[in-house]
């Protein structure tokens, strides 16, 4: 019988060496793994602090800018601070429907040549970043001032001039042209999520007025109405007046789309090409803002999402 062989001193140490070293590079691993989803973390809520700050922005503009029509239509408005404001304010407030469309072809006609002359470039000269810069603060004054104005926009084909609805896929054709990043779509996806999270009880509300006993009372002739002619009436203004207060909340978080669509997410020059390949509508924050997430749920935009975002983007969005 073989006698059993005892491993050396050397050995031993060895393996105990081994083992350690192996522990400390799991150790290690590990430790780097934790840091780069803490590093990661960080970046995601970085980002989302600067988003809701931009759309705090942006509600805080068009806040002043309710506040400030208030004023003006008052008998003793309260002094202006900033005369320039004012001054687009007065000047966004005399604006007719077909002369907004005429100021919008023009800007298109200018940025467009220089945009056909080098399609690809990232910067088209001062001229063109003043001429965006300008654009795009009307617009943010219209949207507040005269939305009418903006809708009327949206509803036609600026060439002929005719109520028209983009193909199924034009919104999809513009994106791919701005070369948006992944923090773009990333930070737009977000918008359009809180967008969508404070509608929510916006279109649970106007469901309950429309299957409301009130609703179903006033549905039908007044004739037919088991009500009389002055509660049909009452009942009727009453159901008018809880839609139209529907109707005013969706568009308030509306306009919050489109004052960060026309706000500093874009660059000039994507800004230039959002205008350019938009042609023949007009540029839709939803129709852009909707693409972009529904081509992230294929996994090419990675999502924004941090713990307690709903009631902090909910907050935001939703004033009345």
């Amino acid at each position: 019988m073989l006698a059993k062989k005892t491993k050396s001193g050397g050995q031993r140490f060895r393996e105990r060496q081994k083992k350690q070293i192996q522990e400390l590079e799991e150790a290690t691993t590990r430790a780097t793994s934790a840091a780069e989803a803490l590093e990661s973390q960080n970046l995601l809520a970085k980002r989302r602090l600067e988003l809701l700050e931009h759309l705090l922005r942006c509600r805080d503009e068009q806040i002043s800018l309710l506040k400030m029509n208030k004023d003006v239509s008052a008998t003793s408005p309260e002094p202006v601070s900033n005369p320039n404001v004012f001054n687009m304010y007065q000047y966004a407030l005399k604006i007719g429907k077909d002369e907004l469309q005429t100021i919008w072809k023009d800007f298109l006609a200018n940025a467009s040549q220089k945009l056909l002359s080098n399609p690809d470039s990232e910067s088209y000269g001062e001229e063109i970043e003043a001429s965006v810069a300008h654009i795009k603060n009307l617009f943010k004054h219209i949207v507040v001032i005269h939305p009418d104005h903006l809708y009327s926009l949206l509803a036609i084909n600026l060439e002929s001039g005719v109520q028209s609805v983009p193909l199924s896929n034009h919104w999809a054709n513009v994106l791919d042209r701005l070369h948006l990043d992944n923090l773009q779509k990333g930070m737009l996806k977000e918008v359009y999520e809180m967008f969508q999270r404070t509608m929510y009880p916006v279109h649970v509300d106007r469901e309950r007025i429309l299957t409301s006993p009130t609703c179903s009372a006033t549905s039908s002739p007044a004739a037919m109405s088991p009500l009389s002619p002055a509660e049909y009436f009452v009942e009727e203004v009453d159901v008018i007046e809880k839609l139209c207060q529907s109707v005013k909340r969706e568009h308030r978080n509306r306009l919050l789309l489109y004052c960060y669509l026309f706000g500093d997410f874009l660059t000039p020059a994507q800004f230039v090409r959002l205008a350019f390949y938009s042609y023949p509508h007009f540029p839709d924050a939803f129709g852009v803002a909707t693409t972009v997430v529904e081509e992230s749920q294929y996994g090419a935009t990675p999502p924004i999402n941090t713990p307690g975002s709903v009631t902090s983007s909910g907050a935001i969005m939703m004033y009345n």
